[in-house]
């Protein structure tokens, strides 16, 4: 998720302005506010998140943000408060965490950030205290890692996981307009994690480090087009390098490029929507004018 695509995405989320029920609605777009997936509420953005078919996937969701809390090594008490808060916003419950059993900073941080409100911090906007009391921490620790450049990091992995959650939204509310099997999504989820594990296979990293950030475990927690779209690269990487070491790679990615053809040749519900395009000529009235073009 990069490029233009995020900013736009990041720019309609942050205002308020992303397609769901509330905005249809008020837009003329839809009759009815009801959320697609569960048909019994109203969906704005609290609801995106909160909504019991979305709830299956918040585990999984959640995972990348908890695995970049280990591996930036961020104070216990502090990503024990953050998942607390976060999973408990998404149920609609109060945090679990007792507030005044906490360190004193992280105390105050989380009581100013039950103030502002987690659904607040999900769209990062975050008290500035999280940044200090994890410079303290670093600094205590003689690591050279900033509060900054942690906030920095945190923001950008809230953002991924409330992309995640839109996407997932979407998907489900297409499924039934798409002719999507359960099969043909396991079996793209085995080629991807097959070629994940194989790695760059010699190729150069220049070209494919962008392919093997993260962990496969987020990739997996992709929507099903952004899993094709990297399976596609990939295999487009490899099949040029191939290319240029044996001459002709074919044999060698046939069962790769079955799957992939698999899937283009695949109908998708905006295909089905397309028809032809007409252009439309205005008449205007006189005899020496002519029709635009």
């Amino acid at each position: 998720m990069g490029g233009l695509s995020q900013i736009l995405w990041k720019a309609k989320h942050l205002t308020g302005r992303q397609p769901w029920g509330t905005n249809m609605k008020r837009w003329g777009f839809w009759q009815e506010a009801t959320c697609p997936l569960c048909k019994d509420a109203d969906e704005d953005a609290k609801h995106v998140v909160r909504c019991p078919r979305v709830t299956r996937v918040w585990p999984r969701a959640i995972q990348p943000l908890q695995e970049w809390l280990r591996q930036t090594r961020t104070d216990t008490d502090v990503s024990n408060v953050i998942i607390d808060g976060l999973t408990s916003f998404q149920r609609g419950d109060t945090p679990a965490i007792d507030r005044f059993s906490l360190p004193q900073d992280l105390s105050d941080a989380s009581l100013e950030q039950d103030a502002l409100g987690w659904r607040n911090f999900l769209d990062g906007f975050i008290t500035t205290s999280w940044g200090k009391i994890m410079q303290a921490r670093f600094s205590a620790g003689g690591r050279r890692m900033t509060g900054k450049r942690w906030t920095c990091s945190l923001l950008r992995h809230l953002w991924r996981l409330s992309r995640e959650l839109w996407d997932h939204r979407n998907e489900l509310a297409h499924e039934g307009r798409d002719s999507l099997t359960q099969q043909a999504i396991d079996e793209l989820n085995r080629e991807l994690l097959a070629q994940f594990q194989r790695g760059r296979d010699g190729m150069p990293a220049r070209l494919t480090r962008h392919l093997f950030r993260g962990s496969v475990h987020r990739l997996l927690a992709k929507p099903t087009p952004l899993k094709r779209a990297w399976l596609y690269s990939i295999i487009a990487a490899r099949e040029r390098h191939l290319r240029r070491l044996h001459g002709d790679a074919a044999p060698l990615l046939e069962s790769s490029r079955r799957i992939m053809r698999n899937w283009v040749q695949r109908p998708t519900w905006r295909s089905r929507l397309r028809s032809p395009v007409r252009r439309r000529r205005r008449h205007v009235n006189g005899p020496d004018q002519r029709e635009p073009d």
